[in-house]
């Protein structure tokens, strides 16, 4: 298998890596892609047990800020599955209600990665018109769990990091123009708090009490460091998602190396920044340094860090974005997943 470090950057233009993307499926959650298949055999590769499940969530904005209590309750996640008959394997998308899935991933004590779609997310008065945003939400069991006690975490990964604080008004279609609607907190967490809440009426109605999933704005639930997309003029957040989930496959198993841990126990503990950093690090090997900086200095925090990574993508713009882009595609169409 090749890393990401031993893929090499090819010069490409942004149209041209736009439109690969684009054909491959990696900008959209439709399931019947290439890509989601492709998705689904590396899984099957880093995964051998399947602790790991993965689905894609559309979500549509107007419907969290203002439509009915139980909107959200309806809503279906899209998955790829195997299925064995007469020992002969084949894989095909499925749908399903995502309080379902959710409900019976916890029962197995599986971890989900939820690939957001979030539409309607902002609105740009030059263009008149919404565009959509890529998230990619994590649940996994934490300490508490166990047999008979149910609890998980969500962790979610915006690469807008910190400066998604400044989501707090949603413009809104209305006859005669667009109104502006204040909110009482960021866009994301009014997302995400909504499907946990949509989750807790499905449990109460199916009178399951053994299952619990803990979310709240602080950093040990949200990536709020670094905004990734400072340089992006081309739409590109559906990359980060992917390049976070891959990451997150490729470093799940634990490890004895020196100040390094599995990305399953760092979002466990808390260290989501670090992990981004640690993802963005795959790409761009020079951002090691800085994180070798803050794991053996006392005078290096996060901080610190943070001012680290913004100096060095400050530094390269787009064509961190653009080297981002070639690996991850390089990577996920070798051929080493078709041998397996």
């Amino acid at each position: 298998m090749l890393s990401f470090k031993n893929i090499k950057n090819t010069p490409t233009t942004f149209e041209k890596l736009y439109a690969d993307a684009f054909d491959y499926g990696f900008s959209s959650n439709d399931t019947e892609s290439e890509f989601c298949f492709q998705s689904h055999k590396i899984s099957r590769v880093l995964d051998k047990k399947s602790k790991i499940l993965q689905c894609n969530l559309t979500i549509d904005v107007n419907s969290v800020l203002y439509g009915r209590k139980h909107s959200l309750n309806k809503l279906e996640v899209d998955y790829i599955e195997d299925e064995v008959v007469r020992k002969k394997t084949t894989t095909s998308a499925y749908s399903s209600n995502f309080n379902d899935y959710v409900s019976d991933a916890m029962d197995e004590n599986k971890i989900v990665a939820v690939s957001l779609d979030v539409e309607n997310y902002s609105y740009c008065t030059e263009e008149k018109e919404y565009s959509s945003h890529a998230i990619l939400m994590i649940l996994l069991p934490t300490t508490q769990n166990s047999k008979k006690k149910k609890h998980y975490k969500a962790v979610c990964f915006n690469s807008h990091g910190g400066a998604l604080e400044l989501t707090v008004t949603h413009s809104k279609k209305v006859k005669g123009g667009v109104k502006e609607t204040s909110l009482a907190e960021p866009l994301d967490f009014i997302i995400v708090k909504k499907l946990i809440s949509s989750f807790e009426m499905y449990c109460n109605k199916n009178k399951i009490t053994n299952q619990t999933i803990e979310y709240n704005s602080t950093a040990a639930h949200n990536y709020q460091g670094v905004n990734l997309q400072v340089y992006d003029d081309h739409g590109c957040c559906f990359i980060y998602p992917i390049l976070f989930s891959l990451v997150f496959y490729l470093q799940a198993k634990p490890t004895r190396k020196k100040n390094t841990s599995s990305s399953i126990a760092m979002i466990e503990n808390g260290e989501i920044d670090l992990f981004v950093y640690k993802c963005l690090a795959e790409i761009d090997e020079r951002i090691h340094k800085h994180i070798e900086a803050y794991n053996n200095s006392e005078d290096c925090d996060l901080d610190d860090l943070e001012d680290m990574v913004d100096e060095h993508l400050d530094i390269c713009k787009d064509d961190f974005i653009k080297c981002m882009m070639t690996k991850v595609f390089q990577f996920v169409r070798q051929p080493f997943w078709e041998r397996k």
